[in-house]
C-alpha cells in the first residue's frame, strides 16, 4: 500500500485531483491511499505518507517542505 499526501492551501482543492489519482490506481492494480492536507500541517502528518505532492499553489513552501520531510 503506497500512501500519498497532497498538500495544497487549504486542504481542500485537491479533491478532484485525489479522485483521478484513485480512479488511475485502481486501473494499474496499484493499492494507494491518497489524503489531502494543508500545507501547514505537513510537518504534523509525517510518518503517515511514503509520498508528498505539493499543489502547485505551493510550490512556494517546497524548500522547506524538503527540510521538513
Amino acid at each position: 500500500m503506497i500512501r500519498i499526501m497532497l498538500a495544497c492551501a487549504g486542504g481542500m482543492s485537491t479533491s478532484l485531483l485525489m479522485n483521478k489519482m484513485k480512479d488511475e490506481a485502481d486501473k494499474r492494480g496499484i493499492e494507494v491511499t491518497v489524503n489531502a492536507i494543508g500545507e501547514k500541517s505537513i510537518a504534523a502528518h509525517m510518518g503517515e505518507f511514503d509520498v508528498l505532492l505539493l499543489g502547485p499553489q505551493v510550490r512556494y513552501v517546497l524548500k522547506d517542505a524538503q527540510k521538513v520531510v
